[in-house]
């Protein structure tokens, strides 16, 4: 990295935190340190200085504004240019992958076929820890805010392994320009994630104070007079580069400063291009127009000047400080800008005739160059150029072709931006290789496997509303299958079936076709989540016979699996795995990535439900693993599959890695899955106390809609929450709303969910339900029985349909019966006979007890425990409280805890050890207000048995009467 002729200035603070990190990671731990600050505020100056005495090896990569569809990892592919020649060589036989960053070795080193996202993660993490065995590695990532997606995932993937790769001699230095990050620029979610990683430091430059200023501005420019020296302080307003670039400009001026500069900084910074020749300034403006960085050999044809004059030229923008020599972004030899804010000035500079004839050379420079290194940017390079110089059919081939490459690489969101160009070109070309709608049904696969779904479907109710009256029919069908397959990767209605309904009245007369074939596939999906199996069954089947019919393998294969999954609601799990695995294959070995991924969710579904969570669990995670190594880490079911694997891993008790395996895909996810996957983390966040939680909730809230599961994750994590506070009306409205919005979406009244959310809301009705008046004794009454009925209602209606409930719904219709019938005892209303609810809570135990469950079996035990000790039965009670204490204490689980008093080891108060554990029982309910009468109903005594324990309590706690006994208890904590 070049450094600055002028010494760093005013930066002691931020030099000395910034080296005592670099001198960790030099002595073994691993950091990234993110330096931000307005553009020309001293970052670049900063981070030059810090690396400039490290013995270490220092790769530097920028960043650089291609505009809304950068071509990925460019910044990376600069960096590992940077390495000797046999070291590049060690890295690229290591980690074939990192060939394409490597183009020069690239040809004799390359992999066949595409490079997956996951395997090039895994590439550039393993390069950078080998490097780092020879000799500490500082990579130096330049203007972040210009990151393309890929960067961005890689940074986010190496920044969370830092933590866990010991003696790591690694140091990742980025720098961010803080003034251009927007409300919704794409890092500001990264920064936020990067934030809360261990590894990751951040360090803001403000502005330099002016007498820092005064200090730089006279090492800069030697006889400065004192008028110059305040006009150009005012006017720099803290920022180191705007100083030097007003010493330089007004140093160089005739007559009085304020007459010599303009005020806009576009004005200023062009006063520098002033002195350049033409031969000079046309180098300028070919390099601005090139991005701000361009290789050599490239300069060269486009500038079309003779060499000796080429290099005159460059030599004099050069000694200008205007260009400095350097690598371009593909790691050869060229130029760059000394600053970014003088590039855009340059380009905004020229006039639009003058921007296109620069542009249109550059398209010819690169299509006479066939041989240029570089795949998907270089395609990407070519889009970009082309439709700068309104070069329509170079424009979109490069489009369609940089769109392909970069879907080839997982580098979904790429292209998503360039399928996006390659549409808005078609129309105004007359002969086209691809149609209008081959486009569109492209740009919504990008879309659906970067995670982005709403963008998919606002883009194809576009294209079905311009579609004009008497259009043709297939095309009309295939529109319609567009907006079927972007709404089923989110939560739809009716409308859906209905467009794909008139899909299939379109096809209904044409020839079987795989369109056909597909749309059939998707209909029977579609109307299978609505409860109408008949017509799902049919549908599917139909499907299969078109897709064979029109001698497609991946629409039968798809049709298939449609059918297995369809008919697996009533049917033998481990037969419908075995089939979907075998159709997963098929389907993955014919390049339908989305249908593999489909399928593989779906076993591993099918294996959750049959009870097995191990099982799900490593089918769930082989399917997300596969999934990112098909450039589709963000697509809902890959989304889906991740949130399952971490929900399985509460489940199991492995609540650090549930929250750890989000973590990392969270950094970069678009909206939706981002919502998804935080939503995922409540179970654990809400068990351990989190006092956010709530917040979380309440932010997630409008994204039920959205996808459900979000609302059940969000519901389900916080009714424990609601009933441990006592704050009863809340969760009974969290529930009805649960209830209504999840409804009304999935137009189905009694969704099973409603199981799980009785059982829930049950229990955590239970949790201090003690202490309440009569009125709200009543109200949550009222309120449980409601809920109760309503749970045994969905199993039941389910059962009747012929579906086929594992032992999850089996076992949460157990826990709502055990909980309305404890909830009634607690209140001390209609409490169940003993034998009763001694049946129940044992039945909600034994059918809960299944697949390494865990903490709900936790949870179910200490319920059950304090029936039992309410019954008398304090041996059997400490057994059960002892076993699922064993599960909550390592964890933390407050709801466990709470509900046992805490961990029985703790110190006990001395009154507390005087009471026998009746006397402590009885204790509780004198405090809650309960007569006699009542607490001999609650613990099934007799009312004589009740007056001789409160004489009892009193006597031991010395107090006159029940009033002073509990307030006593209270102050001495024997209760709560």
């Amino acid at each position: 990295m070049p450094r600055s002729a002028t010494s760093i200035v005013g930066r002691s603070a931020e030099l000395e935190r910034a080296g005592a990190l670099l001198a960790s990671a030099v002595a073994g731990t691993g950091v990234a340190l993110l330096v931000e600050g307005d553009a020309g505020v001293g970052k670049t100056r900063l981070v030059t200085e810090l690396v400039a005495g490290l013995d270490a090896l220092v790769l530097t990569g920028h960043c650089i504004d291609l505009g809304e569809a950068p071509p990925p990892y460019l910044a990376l592919a600069e960096a590992f240019a940077r390495l000797p020649a046999d070291r590049a060589d060690e890295v690229v036989r290591d980690f074939p992958p990192l060939a394409g960053l490597l183009p020069r070795r690239g040809a004799a080193a390359s992999p066949s076929g595409a490079v997956d996202r996951t395997t090039m993660l895994d590439a550039v993490f393993g390069a950078l820890v080998e490097l780092a065995r020879a000799s500490p590695v500082v990579l130096v990532i330049e203007d972040l805010h210009w990151a393309d997606a890929a960067v961005r995932d890689v940074l986010g993937f190496v920044f969370t392994r830092m933590a866990d790769t010991p003696d790591l001699r690694l140091a990742v230095v980025a720098t961010v320009r803080s003034d251009d990050l927007h409300r919704r620029h794409p890092l500001r979610p990264a920064l936020a994630g990067w934030s809360r990683l261990a590894a990751v430091h951040r360090l803001t430059l403000d502005p330099l104070p002016a007498t820092d200023v005064r200090d730089l501005i006279r090492a800069h420019a030697d006889g400065i007079t004192d008028d110059l020296l305040d006009e150009i302080v005012r006017r720099a307003d803290g920022n180191a580069f705007f100083a030097e670039e007003l010493a330089d400009a007004l140093g160089a001026a005739d007559g009085p400063a304020s007459d010599a500069v303009p005020l806009p900084l576009a004005d200023l910074l062009l006063v520098r291009l002033d002195p350049l020749d033409a031969d000079a300034r046309s180098l300028v403006d070919a390099v601005a127009v090139a991005g701000g960085s361009v290789g050599h050999d490239l300069l060269d044809r486009v500038s079309g000047l003779p060499a000796d004059r080429m290099e005159r030229a460059a030599r004099d923008a050069v000694d200008a400080r205007i260009l400095r020599a350097d690598a371009d972004v593909r790691g050869r030899a060229g130029y760059r800008f000394r600053h970014a804010l003088l590039a855009e000035a340059t380009y905004d500079d020229l006039l639009p005739g003058a921007v296109r004839r620069i542009h249109a050379r550059f398209v010819a420079a690169l299509t006479e160059a066939a041989g240029l290194p570089g795949g998907h940017v270089a395609a990407a390079d070519l889009a970009r150029h082309a439709r700068a110089a309104d070069d329509l059919p170079i424009a979109y081939r490069a489009a369609v072709l940089a769109a392909r490459q970069a879907d080839a690489v997982g580098a979904a969101d790429d292209a998503v931006e360039q399928w996006q160009n390659a549409l808005a070109l078609h129309d105004r070309l007359p002969d086209t290789v691809e149609s209008h709608v081959e486009l569109v049904l492209a740009l919504v696969d990008s879309c659906l496997a970067a995670g982005r779904g709403p963008r998919a479907l606002r883009v194809v109710e576009a294209e079905l509303a311009a579609l004009p009256p008497g259009a043709d029919r297939a095309s009309r069908a295939a529109l319609l299958y567009g907006f079927g397959k972007a709404a089923a990767a989110g939560e739809f209605g009716d409308e859906t079936r209905v467009a794909l309904a008139e899909a299939l009245d379109l096809l209904e007369n044409e020839p079987p076709s795989v369109l056909g074939a597909r749309v059939t596939t998707l209909y029977a999906r579609v109307v299978a989540s609505m409860g109408r199996h008949a017509e799902s069954v049919d549908s599917a089947r139909r499907a299969i016979v078109l897709a064979g019919q029109a001698g497609n393998a991946e629409a039968l294969v798809e049709a298939q699996a449609t059918q297995v999954m369809i008919e697996n609601r009533f049917g033998e799990a481990a037969q419908a795995v075995a089939e979907l695995d075998g159709l997963a294959d098929a389907a993955s070995a014919g390049g339908d990535t989305a249908t593999a991924l489909r399928i593989r969710f779906s076993a591993a579904s099918v294996v959750h439900a049959s009870g097995d969570l191990a099982r799900a669990q490593d089918a769930f995670d082989a399917a997300f693993v596969a999934a990112r190594a098909d450039g589709r880490t963000y697509d809902v079911y890959a989304v889906h599959c991740l949130a399952m694997s971490a929900r399985l891993r509460y489940a199991r008790g492995a609540w650090d890695d549930a929250l750890a395996i989000v973590a990392e895909p969270l950094h970069a996810a678009p909206e939706v899955p981002a919502a998804i996957l935080r939503s995922t983390t409540l179970s654990v966040r809400a068990a351990r106390g989190d006092a956010g939680t709530e917040d979380l909730v309440r932010q997630l809230r409008p994204h039920w809609s959205d996808e459900g599961r979000i609302a059940i994750n969000s519901v389900f994590a916080v009714l424990p929450v609601l009933g441990r506070a006592g704050r009863f009306d809340e969760a009974v409205a969290l529930a009805d709303d649960f209830v209504h919005t999840v409804g009304t979406m999935w137009m189905e009244t009694w969704f099973a969910g409603r199981v799980e959310l009785g059982g829930t809301l049950l229990e955590a009705m239970t949790r201090g339900a003690g202490p309440l008046p009569e009125a709200g004794r009543t109200a949550l009454l009222s309120a449980g029985e409601r809920f109760h009925a309503d749970a045994i209602e969905a199993f039941d209606r389910k059962i009747a349909e012929g579906r086929r409930l594992g032992p999850e719904a089996r076992s949460w219709r157990a826990r709502a019966e055990a909980g309305w019938a404890t909830l009634r005892w607690v209140v001390g209303h209609d409490a169940p006979p003993a034998d009763e609810l001694d049946r129940l809570t044992a039945e909600a135990e034994q059918l809960t007890d299944y697949g390494d469950n865990v903490v709900e079996l936790a949870r179910v035990r200490a319920v059950r425990a304090t029936v039992l000790r309410g019954l008398g039965r304090a041996e059997q009670a400490a057994e059960l409280a002892g076993r699922a204490l064993a599960v909550a204490r390592p964890l933390g689980d407050v709801v466990v805890l709470d509900a046992l008093g805490g961990d029985p080891g703790d110190a006990t108060p001395a009154a507390l050890s005087a009471l026998t554990p009746r006397e402590r029982d009885v204790l509780e309910l004198v405090a809650q207000g309960r007569s006699n009468k009542q607490i001999a109903q609650r613990l099934f005594i007799s009312q004589k048995t009740v007056s001789v324990h409160v004489s009892n309590i009193l006597a031991k706690l010395a107090v006159q009467g029940r009033t002073e006994a509990a307030a006593v208890a209270r102050a001495q904590g024997l209760i709560g």
